[in-house]
């Protein structure tokens, strides 16, 4: 009997493990109280220029970018998104978030003030 509980146990303690890996949404993706859903990406600025350099996101899809400034060492100071008339400062190691829907598709710059570091946001 004792055998039969430790199994059930085991089972129990596998299935709940595994929902804990097939149940989790991926983290930039998050559904909110609208009911419409905003996609997340963070964006590293280090004097390597941005990462990742390439974001795809859907014509439509309300998305939330985050930059995040890492050193001085760059011109990454400033953000500027000329498509959807955005600049904004990038203080260091501060998060600094931008949320757009866009509303055609098309490939669009995001740069630093000097335009020496660019990016793109993918629009399908």
């Amino acid at each position: 009997m004792l055998s039969g509980v430790k199994k059930n146990m085991r089972h129990k303690f596998i299935a709940w493990l595994l929902s804990g890996f097939l149940c989790v949404a991926p983290i930039a993706a998050q559904k909110k109280k609208t009911g419409e859903y905003l996609y997340t990406v963070t964006v590293r600025v280090s004097r390597t220029g941005y990462t990742p350099t390439e974001i795809r996101v859907r014509k439509g899809q309300k998305t939330r970018l985050v930059f995040i400034r890492t050193d001085t060492q760059n011109c990454g100071e400033e953000l500027v998104i000329a498509k959807y008339d955005i600049r904004r400062k990038l203080p260091l190691k501060q998060r600094v978030t931008v949320i757009l829907t866009p509303t055609e598709t098309g490939e669009f710059t995001f740069a630093c003030g000097m335009n020496m570091m660019r990016g793109k946001i993918i629009v399908q």
